[in-house]
């Protein structure tokens, strides 16, 4: 469990944009430092402009769903199916490392 300290910090963090980051729990398929293939936390990034969040896969397939908004706990994100489906998801701030600040 991370102080509220520290989810602060990834809060800022997050919502300054461009950084790469992993959510607990979360992981895809995908090539290791390695060579190998196998399951591994799925390295995730926010944009520069901090409006999406990007999947940041070696496999050259990526996905990617916009940010709502930033609240005390989460961050809230959304996307549309290819039904016209609106698709909503939250990202809790204690489940998160951050990997890189990119600057």
């Amino acid at each position: 469990m991370k102080t509220s300290k520290q989810i602060t910090q990834i809060k800022n963090t997050l919502m300054n944009g461009n950084c790469i980051f992993t959510v607990k729990g979360l992981e895809a398929y995908q090539e290791l430092d390695n060579g190998e293939y196998s399951y591994g936390l799925q390295h995730l990034q926010v944009s520069k402009c901090k409006a999406y969040v990007t999947e940041i896969n070696t496999l050259g397939i990526e996905g990617q769903m916009n940010i709502s908004k930033f609240t005390k706990k989460t961050m809230r994100l959304f996307t549309y199916s290819i039904l016209n489906n609106k698709v909503k998801g939250k990202i809790n701030y204690n489940d998160v490392t951050i990997i890189q600040v990119i600057k």
